[in-house]
């Protein structure tokens, strides 16, 4: 990795605002709601797995993993499809994080282009940046991102002879914006992106934290969707500790992405705690249950900011996630926001590192999850204060 090219600023974003004194009020950091942790429900599922049989669950599963969470995966992709996936079309990773790396190290050379819709996450920013890639934004609109601008690019790209191997997206309930693709864009962009050779990641972090019961049209379920790779994880529904997440995508690529792994496989021992739980007939409920919590905090926020915030910033309420992306509206930069912010004891996230170029001098990004709702309340009249 090359370590020149991440920026003070990024760095300074990884920082855990835990360890940074006089912190009270952590609107920064996406995890979920610890009072929604499914501890019990674990419990009974890890006692589960050891009784039926603890020789086979302490030992290797194999680079994939556990074959039955797998399967599980492939199942519930094909409700909402018509092509018909299975345990091989699935690799089980630790964590997003692991799967965007080992599907960047696969198909990345030096100076190949990603494309990205700006803003974005900024871990796969930093991803891309580590495998030396050039970045080109794509802007976004309510519908997702633009498909004139991206094909305007693809065109620029071919005439200047550079290679584009990689898309990222993330098509439901975007990190940073909360905002979710059209589906008439998602079919847009995966024919683009299948009649010009490109890859698309489809990062599905959020997909299941819907606050309208909507069910969504994932990118791998288009009839093109051998250059989708969609990249899922149980860090938002379940817990982050688990570090488990999925890669889903043609078996072709699940080959080419064994080769560029060297872990030997995540823990056979969590995967099948994990399957045993999402099998069960508790997993819907408790899904059902953060989806409560999560629209509940999301409405305090955006209640709080239009009673303390109503003249000094722009924001839509997200149907999904775990964010508000707000826009000020007065002249001050969010940098400087974000400053007054942490003196009164509030972390935020200003919306610079979301952009490749950290160009972005407008918008924070809020976390509701974290949070209790009282904490929240109290945090935005803080964060209200920091725009006098």
């Amino acid at each position: 990795m090359n370590l020149n090219k991440m920026t003070a600023s990024i760095l300074d974003e990884m920082i855990s605002p835990s360890k940074i004194p006089g912190v009270k009020f952590d609107l920064s950091v996406g995890v979920p709601d610890e009072e929604s942790l499914p501890s019990a429900e674990l419990l009974i599922s890890v006692q589960n797995v050891l009784k039926k049989d603890y020789r086979s669950a302490l030992i290797y599963a194999g680079v994939n993993g556990f074959v039955g969470l797998r399967l599980w995966i492939a199942n519930k992709a094909n409700q909402i499809s018509d092509n018909k996936f299975n345990e091989e079309n699935v690799s089980l990773v630790s964590g997003s994080a692991h799967g965007l790396d080992n599907i960047a190290r696969t198909f990345l050379d030096f100076n190949d282009v990603v494309i990205i819709s700006s803003p974005t996450y900024n871990g796969a920013i930093r991803t891309f940046k580590a495998c030396n890639a050039e970045i080109i934004d794509i802007n976004s609109d309510d519908q997702g991102m633009d498909i004139v601008q991206l094909q305007l690019k693809i065109d620029q790209c071919k005439k200047e002879k550079k290679n584009i191997k990689l898309l990222y997206l993330v098509s439901d309930y975007n990190n940073p914006t909360g905002e979710s693709y059209s589906l008439e864009r998602k079919k847009e962009i995966v024919k683009l992106c299948y009649e010009n050779n490109i890859l698309i990641i489809d990062d599905r972090a959020y997909a299941e934290i819907s606050f309208e019961d909507l069910v969504s049209f994932p990118l791998i379920a288009d009839i093109n969707h051998s250059c989708v790779i969609e990249l899922g994880t149980f860090s938002k529904t379940i817990a982050t500790g688990l570090r488990v997440a999925w890669i889903l995508a043609d078996e072709s690529i699940i080959k080419k992405l064994n080769m560029m792994r060297f872990d030997n496989g995540g823990s056979n021992l969590i995967q099948r705690t994990i399957h045993n739980f999402v099998d069960s007939p508790v997993y819907p409920d408790h899904l059902l249950r953060l989806k409560s919590i999560y629209k509940i905090k999301r409405d305090i926020v955006s209640d709080a900011l239009q009673k303390y915030c109503l003249n000094n910033v722009e924001f839509n309420s997200p149907q999904g996630g775990f964010y508000h992306w707000v826009k000020i509206s007065s002249n001050i930069s969010n940098d400087v926001i974000k400053d007054r912010a942490l003196n009164k004891g509030v972390a935020i996230n200003s919306g610079s590192v979301y952009y490749s170029n950290n160009d972005n001098k407008e918008h924070l990004r809020i976390v509701y999850s974290k949070l209790d709702q009282q904490q929240l309340e109290k945090a935005i009249k803080l964060l209200s204060e920091c725009f006098y």
